[in-house]
């Protein structure tokens, strides 16, 4: 999904909910405080971080910063809803989809599509996010043949 949809389907999410933190904008919350909630947001999907954790840990915050937590965790929700209703998908929401799939059907997938790889080299990062570990762990459990040593 491009950069502009994104920030249209943010416009958008936070349009049709009764905002309280971001309530002060009267008719629209700015672009620039809208680019900063769709960047928050791409980050919370990639981190694995979704808008009921972070309903969760809203409450362990102070009243002002609980209130924008509980906006963005709204704008979030309803954000993953146009995306998903329009089959646009962030990075997060591939690595979401991976995840929730057993090893075995991973694996068997990842056959169809690369049938011929046999050497996977993850070069040149430093970091992951928990999602990008489980695909990694998933990648790495599987032998030469397709078959998973355990799952």
């Amino acid at each position: 999904m491009s950069e502009a949809a994104a920030t249209v389907f943010i416009r958008q999410s936070a349009a049709e909910i009764e905002l309280k933190y971001f309530s002060l904008y009267k008719n629209e919350i700015p672009f620039g405080a809208l680019d900063r909630i769709k960047n928050v947001i791409s980050e919370y999907k990639r981190q694995g971080i979704t808008p009921n954790l972070l309903r969760s840990e809203a409450e362990k915050l102070g009243q002002s910063e609980k209130q924008n937590a509980l906006d963005i965790a709204d704008i979030y929700e309803n954000y993953c809803k146009k995306c998903f209703a329009l089959n646009a998908y962030e990075a997060g929401d591939i690595y979401s989809q991976l995840n929730q799939l057993t090893t075995k059907e991973f694996i068997a997938n990842l056959r169809k599509l690369y049938d011929e790889v046999n050497l996977i080299i993850i070069d040149g990062f430093n970091e992951f996010s928990n999602p990008e570990i489980e695909i990694i762990q998933k990648l790495s459990i599987s032998n030469g043949n397709g078959d998973a040593f355990t799952d």
